[in-house]
């Protein structure tokens, strides 16, 4: 319990709750309560994350709200830490800092206009490291926005790593963990091949099938139903099937259904 100077229950006090675990995703505010468990506040987001519903019981107002982070009521922007974003255009209103790693990618695109797949916690190309169930371990702004798993058999080392590393930013030190977790000597080439994935889960499969934990199928599968959540790509796939005689236009199902049927016949 929180008191104020007299002594009195403090009132103004305020849990928020995510719309996904911090774990799985965003993390952005969803429901307000206060220290009864009362709601105060509702908040859903557009992908992108322009707020569509704020419903309130009281006067409070969050400031923070998509992916956590403050928003300024002044400008409408929210601050990610590296610098800021409005969630109308879609887009990070200054350059990534890190540009200068990754220069095949926009520095003001947005999670590099995947909201669904990617996240951004910081505003900076950053690198996770989560463990089998996907808890994150460890965010480092190397400049990376890959996502590398810690198999059960490597994670003290890992932990001991950490411990003695002089600088986990560094891309140096994130390249020899890469290798060591993967067991893929890292480089800039196999850097390019995780990032070319269409989703974090393809990319896990990557890794589990280069240290010999999963198949290339089950690879495979991660990977072509990443594409096919894409609406462009599965526009496009439906068009070439089509074209292919193996579907008739319009389609009945979805592209990623269709994917399914291919792939499980």
């Amino acid at each position: 319990m929180h008191f104020n100077s007299s002594t009195e229950p403090e009132d103004l006090l305020y849990f928020y709750h995510p719309d996904l675990p911090i774990t799985i995703g965003m993390g952005s505010s969803s429901f307000i309560t206060d220290r009864s468990g009362s709601a105060e506040q509702f908040l859903q987001y557009a992908p992108f994350g322009e707020l569509t519903v704020s419903q309130r019981n009281s006067s409070f107002d969050s400031r923070y709200k998509f992916s956590g982070k403050e928003l300024d009521d002044a400008t409408g922007y929210n601050y990610f830490g590296a610098r800021y974003y409005d969630s109308e255009l879609s887009m990070w209103l200054s350059v990534d800092p890190l540009a200068d790693e990754r220069s095949w990618v926009s520095p003001y695109s947005y999670v590099q206009n995947s909201p669904v797949m990617r996240v951004d916690p910081s505003g900076a190309l950053d690198t996770k490291y989560v463990d089998k169930e996907g808890n994150t371990i460890l965010e480092t702004n190397d400049g990376s926005d890959a996502v590398i798993e810690v198999s059960d058999d490597r994670l003290d080392q890992f932990q001991d790593n950490i411990s003695n590393a002089d600088d986990i930013h560094s891309k140096e030190w994130n390249y020899d963990q890469k290798s060591f977790l993967t067991g893929v000597e890292w480089g800039d080439d196999v850097e390019n091949v995780l990032m070319s994935q269409h989703s974090e889960e393809a990319m896990i499969a990557a890794q589990r099938y280069w240290r010999g934990d999963g198949s290339f199928s089950d690879y495979r599968k991660s990977e072509t139903r990443a594409q096919y959540q894409d609406p462009e790509i599965s526009a496009q796939a439906l068009v070439m099937l089509a074209s292919l005689g193996v579907i008739k236009m319009p389609a009945v199902k979805t592209g990623s259904r269709i994917v399914d049927d291919i792939l499980n016949a």
